[in-house]
C-alpha cells in the first residue's frame, strides 16, 4: 500500500510542476509527456472519457459506481446522488470503499476533470479494469441540468 501512496504523490508532483511551469511559459517536455500519458489512458478502451450525457445514462441505469475525488467540503456542497467520496489524495488508503471486483465500471469525477483523470490513472495502476471519467465533470453535469444533492457521505 505504501508504494501506491508514493506513486500518487509522484504523479501529483509531476502534474503540479507541469502546471506551474505552463502558466509561466510554453508547454514543457514534461507536461507534454504527462498529457500524452493521460490522453493514452483516455483512448485505451475500456478506459476513457464519455460525454456528460453518457455519464448520466450510466448513472440513470445504475451501471457504474460514481467516485467523487474532490475534497469533502466540495462533496458536501454538491455531488452526484449515490456517488461515494474518495478524495484523490486518499485513494490508495480507501480501496475498501471500492468494489472487490476490479472489473466493475467506475466513473471518476471532480470539478472539471483534472483530478478525475488522475483518479482514473491511479485506479488503473491499482488493477481496476473499467474506469471512465466524463467531459467537464460535475461542472458539465450541473450545466446539463442533471440532479445533484448536498450533504456528507452516509
Amino acid at each position: 500500500m505504501r508504494n501506491h501512496k508514493h506513486l500518487i504523490i509522484l504523479m501529483a508532483a509531476i502534474l503540479s510542476v507541469g502546471l506551474a511551469v505552463s502558466v509561466a511559459s510554453a508547454q514543457t517536455p514534461y507536461q507534454s509527456l504527462l498529457m500524452g500519458v493521460l490522453e493514452g489512458l483516455k483512448a485505451d478502451t475500456p478506459w476513457g472519457i464519455v460525454d456528460v450525457t453518457g455519464a448520466h445514462d450510466l448513472w440513470l441505469v445504475g451501471a457504474a459506481l460514481f467516485v467523487d475525488v474532490r475534497s469533502s467540503e466540495d462533496y458536501e456542497a454538491e455531488h452526484i446522488p449515490g456517488a461515494i467520496l474518495v478524495t484523490l489524495e486518499t485513494l490508495p488508503e480507501n480501496l475498501d470503499k471500492l468494489p472487490e471486483d476490479k472489473g466493475t465500471l467506475i466513473v471518476t469525477y471532480c470539478k472539471t476533470g483534472w483530478r478525475a483523470d488522475l483518479g482514473m490513472m491511479t485506479l488503473r495502476l491499482l488493477g481496476y479494469a473499467n474506469v471512465k471519467g466524463f467531459d467537464g465533470s460535475i461542472v458539465a453535469w450541473i450545466e446539463a441540468g442533471y440532479p445533484t444533492t448536498k450533504g456528507s457521505t452516509p
